[in-house]
């Protein structure tokens, strides 16, 4: 897949195995040579068939599907209209979505890439809200203490605090995660906070 320095989604159809299945699935790139299939957009994001068996051993339809996948033609015929341009994305082209933005909303999917991941933020986050105020913290953020920000292909940033006890993350993996908005009383600065409720990694870097 073509590296093209920007996160795109667009319609296809299936060419990993072009011989025996030809379904309309959704390709998406976070713009570093990666790709994933779905089947369709949104939770619980269900990845395509011939995508998760495309290294079985053995598979001559695997194979297959490894020498389309290099083909850089794949991307380009396949385009449309709704694929951002050809461009590199930069800081001033994400918006930062607030926690506040999204309070009374509930549960919402998102999708992208880890663009900023740091483990135990919280308990650095908190040591400025004083005793009390850091009680309240960690009572909200239960066992959700790493911060990841995500940057969606539209180009939204998200920064969330999550459970990673059990999930290995990293900058430039692509995640799939459930979050929403909490409000947060009698901390200085901070109205509301994102939590994850669930993430998964779909692409590892």
């Amino acid at each position: 897949m073509q590296a093209l320095g920007y996160p795109a989604t667009w319609p296809t159809v299936c060419f990993l195995n072009p011989e025996q299945c030809r379904a309309q699935v959704f390709a998406h790139t976070n713009g570093f040579g990666d790709f994933v299939l779905f089947d369709r957009l949104g939770w619980p994001w269900k990845i395509h068939e011939c995508y998760e068996n495309r290294f079985m051993a053995g598979s001559t339809r695997s194979l297959s599907g490894l020498r389309t996948i290099q083909k850089t033609s794949e991307y380009i015929s396949t385009q449309v209209s709704d694929v951002p341009p050809q461009r590199a994305v930069s800081p001033n082209n994400i918006r930062r979505i607030d926690a506040e933005a999204l309070a009374g909303k509930g549960e919402m999917a998102i999708a992208g890439y880890v663009q900023d991941y740091v483990e135990r933020r919280a308990e650095r986050i908190a040591k400025d809200f004083g005793d009390f105020g850091k009680q309240l913290f960690m009572r909200v953020l239960g066992s959700a203490r790493s911060q990841l920000t995500v940057v969606t292909t539209d180009l939204e940033s998200y920064t969330f605090f999550a459970d990673l006890s059990t999930v290995v993350v990293q900058k430039r993996d692509t995640i799939l995660a459930r979050v929403r908005s909490l409000p947060l009383m009698g901390i200085p600065g901070r109205k509301a906070v994102l939590l994850a409720s669930e993430v998964l990694v779909i692409r590892s870097s």
